[in-house]
């Protein structure tokens, strides 16, 4: 995917012998932006050059010219927002124009921390929106269900169902496929720093924000879809009562720090014993 996007559209036409070290170090160097990208890039280059060199398409001479290169600093991976820097991000969006729909699914990712590709390929037909569950056929670790709170089912709400997607593109009947240019450039405009993904912001904020709050862990990992032993499956499999209390918390405060309102002096949400109901 690198190479596809990044490094055949600047040096495709060359040959692999007459690629140099500042041929590699200029492409590197316009990828400042994006120092993640920029350093995989690298480091595909250099394996790859090494196999070019076993199989006698770059002299075993001439030094790799993928290595020996100063690598961008990167951001850790799995870094949640803080309520400032969703603040900022939720002004940054009110910036972008009325009605996006890429707007709406990125703000739905992080009021249910859940995978952007899910989102993405989310259809009306398996959200009900009365009992406000989202029927996952085919998520990461198998089939399941997310529950939303409120403030996910306020940005469904005001969604046209146009088609049979949850997020609709350009192309009628079909679905939005990226969030990339959208995140891109809300996170550059809220100075989120270099390197931040999506699905950080998203997912490992919703995540962290649960925790904050004091939603107890069995919960946390039922709301994110996260692999739970069978005895705490069997615990909350009827008692959605909780889970959508969960969610409610979660996303109702994750909508205030969007809106700049002052975080809660202490978790608000008792979680009555996991067998009640």
């Amino acid at each position: 995917m690198l190479f596809r996007l990044y490094l055949i559209p600047a040096l495709g036409s060359r040959k692999v012998a007459e690629v140099t070290w500042n041929d590699l170090n200029a492409l590197h160097r316009k990828l400042a932006h994006k120092p993640y990208q920029a350093n995989r890039l690298l480091s595909l280059a250099s394996k790859a050059w090494s196999l070019a060199a076993r199989w006698g398409w770059f002299p075993r001479t001439l030094p790799n010219p993928a290595r020996d290169h100063d690598r961008y600093p990167e951001q850790p991976r799995g870094q949640a927002l803080d309520r400032e820097q969703v603040a900022r991000l939720g002004a940054a969006l009110e910036q972008e124009r009325s009605g996006l729909t890429s707007v709406a699914a990125l703000r739905f990712c992080l009021l249910t921390g859940c995978r952007p590709g899910e989102a993405l390929a989310a259809k009306w037909e398996d959200v009900d929106l009365a009992a406000r569950v989202w029927k996952l056929p085919a998520a990461k670790t198998g089939p399941r269900a997310v529950y939303l709170g409120q403030a996910a089912v306020d940005v469904l709400s005001g969604l046209a169902k146009d088609g049979p997607w949850l997020f609709s593109g350009r192309v009628d009947g079909a679905a939005l496929t990226s969030l990339r240019a959208l995140w891109e450039r809300v996170a550059e405009r809220a100075e989120l720093g270099q390197g931040l993904r999506l699905y950080d912001a998203t997912r490992h904020t919703f995540a962290t924000m649960a925790a904050e709050l004091e939603v107890p862990r069995d919960v946390r990992q039922l709301l994110m879809g996260h692999a739970v032993s069978r005895d705490a499956h069997d615990r909350y499999v009827h008692a959605t009562g909780v889970l959508l209390r969960a969610a409610d918390l979660v996303a109702g405060e994750l909508s205030k720090a969007f809106r700049d309102e002052e975080a809660p002096a202490a978790p608000v949400l008792w979680f009555r014993a996991a067998g009640s109901h």
